[in-house]
């Protein structure tokens, strides 16, 4: 709301057609080896027919992206190099959020650990392409901005608990431990920093 993406989902003329239109742009961009499922030929025809109906809602679209991609870089969950190749690599980004059924979803792990710390993220992922349909960008937009500020702030409230070490004393006895160090079976604080893993 405060970055205007629900006037944006209000007030465009027709939200499947937008949808489409907005998945025709980003499969473009993508290196031709990853298997969109789309028809490429088909896909340019309906960007240059509907460019001028959806052009300016696209563009809002993608300044709403890259302000998310900058709460990343924010939150700690990956560093501000990755988030600036991302938006220099595909300006026109919309999420490719494939389409399940219910058994399918069952099978699914969400992230687990505790509910102040975390040890990888899953806001930003590398694109492996597939066959399945495309769920609608601006449904898959508004899950991804729920798990941008719900894994920034379990970040963020880990960071905070990671830095009682600084507390007179350290009465928690926290102490990092080095990247290759195996946790066993002390208690731990995981947080990410600029996209990288710490744990104490």
């Amino acid at each position: 709301k405060d970055s205007g993406l629900d006037k944006i989902i209000q007030n465009v003329p027709n939200a499947k057609e937008f949808d489409q239109y907005l998945i025709a742009k980003h499969a473009k961009e993508l290196d031709p080896e990853i298997r969109t499922g789309r028809d490429k030929v088909k896909d340019a025809a309906l960007v240059k027919k509907l460019d001028s109906k959806y052009g300016d809602y696209a563009k809002q679209i993608y300044k709403y992206n890259q302000d998310l991609l900058d709460k990343s870089v924010e939150y700690g969950l990956i560093s501000k190099q990755v988030a600036t190749d991302l938006k220099k690599k595909y300006p026109e980004y919309v999420p490719f959020n494939r389409v399940f059924n219910e058994d399918e979803l069952g099978k699914l792990s969400g992230v687990g650990g505790g509910e102040a710390s975390l040890s990888s993220q899953s806001a930003v992922k590398t694109i492996k392409g597939s066959k399945r349909s495309i769920d609608s960008p601006l449904n898959s937009i508004i899950d991804k901005t729920r798990v941008v500020v719900e894994q920034g702030e379990r970040n963020r409230a880990a960071k905070m608990l990671a830095s009682y070490r600084d507390l007179p004393g350290n009465p928690f006895n926290l102490k990092r431990l080095p990247d290759n160090e195996a946790i066993g079976t002390r208690s731990s604080i995981s947080y990410l920093e600029k996209g990288k893993k710490v744990t104490y």
